[in-house]
């Protein structure tokens, strides 16, 4: 199978790995598979971590693990040893995105992306390592232990106000020593990597917020007043610790939420027909879209 000398995605030339300069950020080739290799480690990352699309952009064949950069004698996928997560001495593995690339490579390119250094002005301040359920070894360690680590990752529970932990030193020292921060919301929905994303101003974040910069802005839960990423988040949000009125659905009149239930139920009283029984009062939601229902129920 001939190979592009340039990737199809970036459309960046597809270079050998490099002898003299092991941590050059120019594209790698990367090997996977289905044996379609015209596609750079780089944007294999993009796509594998930021979009969790980890099929070929070629044949849509779903592949398993990727390997970034080939030594001599080494012209496919299985060309390489590969044993679970090892590659042999000279590779280091990506767990979220399940990537060999070169070690000294990772270091020098793939692991600078996620680094939770500061890098504002040249700022050196690396942050202590703190583990949690969003970290590889958070995770690890949550499933080693039986618990549901998987909760911990859902990033509809973090925002500006309640971050990851493992970020948050990060965050303070950018807040106090920069007077900056970063979108938490971007962050944990992977829109970019942690090294490139907008440090902000104040006035500047709550712009992002409200009003987007080059993406869709946040939407805002009014009675919370807290963003989350998208629509999608939000709705999750209100179903999950608002009220919803299942009678306006069933009357075309969708999206109407409350509050709480307090809110909901003179809601009932004033749009709807609520029982008033001591019983149904207590066991909450009975109400009825029409006034034959609520009289049936009433029989």
């Amino acid at each position: 199978m001939s190979e592009a000398q340039v990737c199809l995605v970036c459309c960046e030339s597809l270079v050998p790995l490099p002898s003299s300069l092991p941590a050059s950020p120019l594209p790698l080739r990367a090997f996977v598979p289905c044996g379609h290799n015209d596609v750079c480690g780089k944007c294999h990352l993009k796509l594998r971590y930021l979009h969790n699309d980890f099929s070929c952009v070629q044949c849509k064949v779903v592949n398993d693990k990727v390997i970034v950069g080939a030594l001599a004698g080494q012209e496919v996928f299985e060309d390489f040893t590969i044993w679970g997560d090892d590659a042999g001495p000279g590779y280091a593995y990506h767990e979220e995105s399940k990537m060999f690339f070169p070690k000294d490579y990772f270091r020098g390119v793939v692991s600078q992306l996620f680094s939770l250094r500061c890098s504002i002005k040249s700022c050196q301040y690396v942050p202590p390592v703190i583990e949690d359920a969003m970290t590889a070894k958070g995770r690890r360690d949550g499933a080693a232990a039986g618990s549901s680590a998987a909760d911990g990752t859902d990033p509809s529970q973090y925002n500006q106000r309640s971050p990851p932990k493992h970020v948050q030193p990060l965050l303070a020292h950018i807040k106090e020593k920069h007077g900056r921060t970063f979108c938490v919301l971007c962050y944990v929905n992977k829109r970019d990597y942690l090294a490139l994303l907008p440090r902000y101003t104040p006035s500047e974040l709550k712009a992002h917020l409200s009003e987007g910069d080059g993406v869709t802005s946040h939407a805002l839960c009014e009675f919370c007043g807290v963003h989350f990423y998208d629509l999608e988040a939000l709705h999750k949000h209100l179903n999950k610790i608002h009220y919803r009125c299942h009678l306006c659905d069933a009357q075309g009149k969708e999206n109407q939420y409350f509050r709480d239930y307090r809110r909901i139920e003179r809601h009932f009283e004033r749009s709807h027909y609520l029982c008033r029984h001591r019983s149904c009062r207590e066991a909450r939601f009975v109400a009825f879209g029409s006034e034959l229902d609520y009289k049936a129920h009433l029989k």
